[in-house]
């Protein structure tokens, strides 16, 4: 594979770092390999969205954020991954 491994597995950290970053890389681009903003801004709302969620079950009521506020990051997810996925299938093919 083009690396060596050692007892502890340190040498295979970089290896895995770069996959994982290929992986990110994916996941982020659209179909022509440029990075897409609604997805990070889809991915942005869900990340806040989990954080918020699993800190309100550690903190008590009088401190959770209002339903609104959390409703309007979940419709802004939603959208932002939404539409990422409905481009996708609606994009117009190139004739050469």
């Amino acid at each position: 594979m083009g690396y060596t491994s050692c007892s502890i597995g340190c040498c295979y950290l970089p290896y895995q770092a770069k996959i994982m970053g290929k992986i990110l890389r994916e996941i982020f681009s659209d179909e022509s390999g440029l990075i897409s903003s609604k997805r990070i801004a889809g991915m942005l709302c869900v990340l806040a969205l989990i954080i918020a969620l699993v800190g309100n079950t550690f903190y008590p009521k009088d401190i959770t954020p209002s339903s609104r506020l959390i409703d309007a990051v979940a419709l802004f997810a939603f959208g932002a991954l939404g539409l990422t996925s409905i481009d996708k299938f609606t994009k117009i093919k190139n004739r050469k």
